[in-house]
């Protein structure tokens, strides 16, 4: 199959930017690149997959018609597809309205309404087709009402996480601009609901406030130590244990695309900065190094406005570049955590590192070299298609055969694909314990640590 630099969102695979070539032979629309994305994404599509394709019950307005919504009914009842009725009013000559009954989903309730906008950190990419969006739209109840956490919400996020704000029933909808005045909802499909359950795990979680069930939460991660921090400490290496709660902002921050694409979801935050020096030395290695864009489909400088500060995925020149929030010499240490709630070791963060400064950095290299600023990436996809777990796989054992003859640690080190929360409960417990010894504050415990989340 011919490859090109711009692949189409809604030819993509669900989960990652590479093409989707595998289509759900059940519900006939999740696509998917490979059988590793599509087993990602496994516990949460076999709760929606079998409501997709339901049939469409009567209408009961004369000037009525359907559209396709995602709905998590509240409590421990699973998530669905449903299909809501719309009704359209206008207002004046040009206002145009899509009217739902928000109440026969609500419980009675009309539910607050907000909505998730570009980007989707974890996949570190856009999910909005085009301008036009408004991006997803969803009513719950208040957060002090009376109902229990939305259980069945929690079940489709990827580290069985989220705030306990959502309770009760929840609906979700696209909405789109049509022109002047004029407001339409469209169906959901199977990549919003992804997005959706994406975008749901990381909302309200900004580290400034401590939160029911995601307090309660130990995640181990991986702090990577600035050059400064080593020196002055005289730390033996710059990748070292953390035990964090689930209120972190880490796990509502910017998201690593070459890390995605091997199936292990990685988000970083910025743990401090300093003043600039002017000295190549003092950059962080492992931030640039994992925010490498592989998202941009052309080369050049890309304006600050369209690089989603906070979540800033794409660099500052584009493709194959990291963003001045991962790359200048005022970096600090880097804060990275897996997305999927799992245990993110530091010597998977340092073989992540040499692998993409190794094997994909250069290949990244190459396909720029002699583009001017505009030109598209004609070989983007080859490069999206070579980064595979089947290759990082490789590249792992055979560092962990190399490090294994000097030391122990890396003997029998899992990799990143086999590690489970209780496979490191006892390393979990004992460095939490040691924290909680030395007064180490978690930051949902410093709200003022919450600008790290931003531009330093």
């Amino acid at each position: 199959m011919a490859t090109t630099g711009v692949i189409e969102l809604e030819k993509t695979c669900i989960m990652c930017p590479r093409r989707g070539t595998r289509v759900c032979t059940n519900c006939k629309d999740a696509r998917y690149c490979s059988t590793d994305c599509q087993k990602v994404d496994w516990k949460h599509h076999k709760i929606l997959c079998p409501t997709f394709n339901q049939e469409k019950p009567p209408i009961t307005r004369s000037n009525a018609f359907h559209r396709r919504a995602l709905f998590y009914p509240g409590g421990d009842q699973k998530a669905r597809f449903v299909w809501v009725e719309i009704w359209t009013e206008r207002e004046g000559t040009y206002a145009v309205w899509d009217q739902l009954d928000l109440g026969a989903y609500l419980g009675g309730a009309t539910g607050a309404c907000d909505y998730f906008s570009d980007p989707n950190p974890i996949q570190a990419r856009r999910f909005m087709r085009d301008d036009t969006e408004f991006g997803l739209l969803y009513w719950c109840k208040d957060p002090n009402d009376a109902e229990p956490p939305n259980l069945g919400l929690r079940a489709c996020t990827r580290g069985r996480a989220c705030a306990p704000n959502f309770r009760g029933p929840i609906l979700v909808m696209r909405k789109v601009e049509f022109g002047a005045g004029k407001e339409r909802y469209v169906g959901i499909d199977m990549r919003d609901a992804r997005t959706a359950a994406d975008c749901f795990s990381y909302e309200y979680r900004d580290g400034t406030s401590k939160m029911q069930h995601l307090e309660d939460q130990r995640v181990l991660v991986t702090s990577c130590a600035c050059p400064q921090l080593v020196a002055r400490l005289n730390l033996p290496t710059k990748y070292f244990a953390h035990v964090l709660d689930g209120c972190d902002s880490v796990f509502a921050a910017g998201g690593s695309g070459i890390a995605n694409l091997l199936g292990i979801p990685l988000s970083l935050r910025l743990m401090q900065s300093f003043q600039p020096t002017g000295n190549e030395a003092n950059r962080n290695t492992a931030a640039r190094l994992l925010m490498l864009d592989i998202t941009s489909t052309t080369i050049g400088p890309i304006a600050r406005g369209d690089r989603y500060i906070n979540r800033e995925f794409r660099g500052m020149n584009g493709f194959g570049s990291s963003g001045d929030l991962w790359s200048g010499d005022t970096v600090g240490t880097v804060l990275t955590a897996r997305a999927d709630g799992l245990p993110l070791l530091a010597r998977h963060v340092e073989a992540l590192c040499n692998y993409i400064e190794t094997r994909i950095e250069p290949k990244l290299a190459a396909v720029i070299s002699g583009l001017s600023p505009g030109d598209v990436v004609r070989d983007r996809e080859c490069i999206l298609n070579s980064i595979t777990k089947a290759d990082f796989l490789d590249f792992f054992n055979a560092m962990k055969a190399t490090r294994a003859a000097t030391d122990v640690e890396w003997r029998d080190l899992l990799s990143p694909y086999d590690v489970t929360r209780a496979s490191h409960a006892v390393d979990i417990a004992y460095i939490w314990h040691g924290q909680t010894a030395s007064a180490i504050p978690q930051q949902s415990d410093m709200p003022r640590q919450r600008i790290l989340m931003v531009q330093p």
